[in-house]
C-alpha cells in the first residue's frame, strides 16, 4: 500500500518542483545561440518572436503573415520582408519537400536551407543603425573560423573598397557575416545598383549544394567593420585624398590565402 504523503511533505515536493521548473526556463533561456541566428533578430526585429534553423515554413508565415514570396528557384522558394525604413532586407529561402524537378512541392513541413539579411546604402546613420544586429550575432557567435579582410582599389569605378568578410562553421550550417564600404562616392552611372556601404549577416545550408557561398580563407583582424571606421569615412574622399590614398594601396604586396 503506497504511502500517503504528509501536508509537510506535499509542500516540500510543490517547492522542489518550483525550484526545478525555475532552473529549466532559466537554461533554456541562457541557452547558447550558436547561430546567432536569436540575437540578430532581437536587435533587427526582422519578425516577431524568435528564429530558429527549424523554424518550418508553416510556422514561419503564421508567426510573420507580412512575408511575401519572391521567387521560385530551382528547388527552393523564398519568402521576404516586406520593405523598412532603414532599408534592412531579409530573406527566408526554403528548399521544396520533392527532390522531382518537375514536381517540386512547398508544404507546411517545407524546411529553411537559408536566411539572408542585408543593408545596401549610401546613409551612414543608417549604416550605423543597422550595425548593432550584426555585430550582436557576431558577438553571440564568438571568434570566427576563417576572416578576409581588404582594402582594395577598383580602377573601373574610381572606387576604394574596404571589405570584410568572417565565417563561422556550425555542424551542417555555415554562418557568414560581411561588410563593406566604398571611400569614395558612387559614381553617377552606378548609382542604380551601387551603394557606399554595405552590412550582411546570412546562413545556409552547407549540404544543400545550390546554397553554396564564396567562402573566406584567411584569419585578417582586426575583421570587423566598426562603427568608428563608418563615421570616419561617412563623407566620402574627394579626388585629391582619393589619389593618395590610391598610391599608397597600390604599393601594398596582394594578399594571399594562409589556410
Amino acid at each position: 500500500m503506497s504511502k500517503q504523503l504528509t501536508q509537510r511533505e506535499l509542500t516540500l515536493v510543490c517547492v522542489v518542483s518550483a525550484l526545478l521548473t525555475t532552473q529549466t526556463s532559466a537554461r533554456a533561456q541562457t541557452a547558447p545561440d550558436s547561430l546567432g541566428l536569436r540575437a540578430f533578430n532581437a536587435a533587427a526585429h526582422v519578425i516577431p518572436g524568435e528564429i530558429s534553423i527549424n523554424t518550418n515554413l508553416k510556422k514561419l508565415l503564421l508567426q510573420a503573415p507580412e512575408l511575401r514570396a519572391t521567387t521560385l528557384g530551382v528547388m527552393h522558394a523564398a519568402w521576404e520582408t516586406p520593405l523598412r525604413a532603414d532599408r534592412l532586407r531579409t530573406t527566408f529561402v526554403y528548399r521544396a519537400d520533392s527532390n522531382d524537378l518537375f514536381d517540386r512541392r512547398f508544404s507546411s513541413k517545407s524546411f529553411l536551407a537559408a536566411f539572408e539579411s542585408y543593408f545596401y546604402g549610401d546613409d551612414v546613420r543608417i549604416a550605423l543603425a543597422v550595425l548593432p544586429a550584426v555585430r550582436g550575432a557576431a558577438d553571440a557567435l564568438g571568434p570566427p573560423e576563417f576572416c578576409d579582410r581588404d582594402t582594395g582599389v577598383r580602377e573601373a569605378v574610381s572606387a576604394i573598397d574596404i571589405i570584410s568578410m568572417a565565417e563561422w562553421r556550425r555542424g551542417n550550417v555555415r554562418i557568414q557575416i560581411s561588410g563593406g564600404m566604398n571611400l569614395r562616392d558612387v559614381l553617377p552611372q552606378n548609382r542604380s545598383f551601387a551603394r557606399r556601404f554595405g552590412l550582411s549577416y546570412q546562413l545556409f545550408l552547407a549540404t544543400d549544394r545550390l546554397m553554396q557561398r564564396d567562402a573566406p580563407t584567411r584569419h585578417d583582424t582586426p575583421c570587423f567593420i566598426t562603427d568608428e571606421e563608418m563615421r570616419e569615412h561617412a563623407a566620402p574622399l574627394d579626388s585629391a585624398a582619393y589619389d593618395s590614398v590610391r598610391a599608397v594601396l597600390m604599393k601594398r604586396p596582394q594578399k594571399v590565402d594562409r589556410r
